[in-house]
């Protein structure tokens, strides 16, 4: 996120609070700031979503995705390793095949 982003960001939060100050203070001159401000925020934002560049929104959902993706590779390896050792406890492989196939797995991403 960039600092256009936070200070956008933090006028939208802020921008109903200045709607109370303009009608408490009843000022002409505040309320054309109020709507020339709106008016900014609007386009600012309406060209982000526009160009697509909307990735500060994505941020948190690509840690989760990344999260997800690094348990599958885990539950897939835990998977392997269960169905060599459910082969070797039937005696299909022997144990030194066994050992061979489980140091390949663990050692995958080294």
């Amino acid at each position: 996120m960039n600092k256009k982003d936070k200070i956008a960001i933090t006028l939208s939060v802020l921008y109903p609070l200045f709607l109370i100050l303009v009608f408490a203070l009843e000022s002409p001159s505040l309320f054309y700031i109020y709507v020339v401000l709106g008016i900014i925020l609007c386009v600012y934002w309406a060209a982000r979503f526009i160009k697509g560049d909307t990735n500060f929104l994505n941020k948190e959902r690509k840690n989760t995705q990344t999260a997800q993706s690094n348990d599958r590779v885990f539950s897939s390896v835990a998977d392997e390793l269960l169905k060599w050792s459910d082969l070797k406890d039937k005696g299909a492989i022997t144990e030194d095949e066994y050992q061979i196939e489980k140091s390949k797995l663990l050692n995958r991403d080294k």
